[in-house]
């Protein structure tokens, strides 16, 4: 989430404008606030149609749909006219399936402050109520945002994007074809297009953990080809990434035993400055 500002007036619906200069209609789904109150909102999406119960919960979805929660929920924190910017945000994904049309439900807390930064917990729920994910966030809470949102309680921030699309927009390739050791560098070829931005400018946060997502199954990937599914996925927004700026990334397999691999990877723009950094837990589909 990135400089939204603080409105009152938010309990009831609210979904992202498919309409929304940055998002193309056929990519977009809603993303519902059903309520928000000083420093809780529970929300709800759809899963989009075509995701059969075979198919790894996008966590670009959810990356998507936690940010935004938690960062409402910092929101609703903020001064009048401030906004808030997302600092981190971790995702663990407890359910390995989600089905297309099945409803998700869920809430953000803020439950406590450092400085200027507040800490949001979050919960996604599946049919019957089975959790689908756990999240947590720092947020920087902004007093002053010179872009307001005169979107009237829609998400126009958000950009609401095609889980089976997403990775033709955010994309992550190892630039080799050799194996690479155990904690051996090795080069991303990063690419994010315009469909991965807020009404900033910028890439949206849970655009940055679509981001992290694919850079992390690919680095596991080009280390053994075997299937894996994300455990958890930890990033730090170090600063906002312009949507089209050149960047370049660098990552590792951290370890790589028979039921756990970890792999870590960072995200540096011009200048060598750098934006992201991100660090996985993955586990094999099939134990041998």
């Amino acid at each position: 989430m990135d400089a939204s500002t603080a409105q009152g007036g938010l309990t009831g619906l609210a979904q992202v404008s498919s309409g929304a200069p940055h998002c193309t209609p056929e990519l977009a789904t809603a993303i519902e606030l059903v309520e928000a109150r000083h420093g809780e909102v529970r929300f709800r999406q759809t899963v989009p149609p075509g995701l059969g119960p075979t198919d790894q919960p996008p966590p670009a979805l959810l990356g998507m749909l936690v940010d935004t929660a938690l960062g409402r929920s910092a929101l609703t924190t903020a001064p009048a006219g401030g906004g808030c910017r997302t600092a981190s945000l971790r995702i663990d994904l407890l359910d390995a399936w989600l089905y297309g049309g099945e409803s998700l439900v869920g809430s953000a807390t803020v439950v406590g402050s450092r400085g200027l930064l507040v800490h949001a917990l979050g919960d996604v729920r599946g049919r019957d109520g089975r959790t689908v994910a756990l999240a947590s966030g720092w947020f920087a809470i902004l007093d002053d945002d010179p872009d307001p949102d005169t979107g009237g309680g829609h998400l126009v921030d958000t950009p609401a994007a095609d889980p089976r699309t997403l990775h033709d927009l955010v994309r992550a390739r190892v630039a080799t074809d050799v194996r690479p050791e155990v904690g051996t560098d090795v080069l991303l070829d990063l690419c994010s297009l315009p469909g991965t931005a807020n009404r900033k400018g910028t890439m949206h946060g849970g655009m940055q953990v679509a981001m992290a997502e694919t850079a992390l199954h690919e680095l596991v990937r080009a280390h053994d080809p075997r299937a894996h599914l994300l455990a958890s996925v930890d990033v730090t927004m170090h600063r906002p990434i312009p949507v089209g700026a050149p960047l370049t990334g660098h990552g590792r397999v951290v370890r790589a035993g028979r039921r756990i691999v970890t792999a870590e990877f960072e995200v540096r723009g011009p200048a060598e400055r750098l934006l992201l950094s991100c660090h996985g837990t993955l586990t094999p589909d099939v134990v041998p």
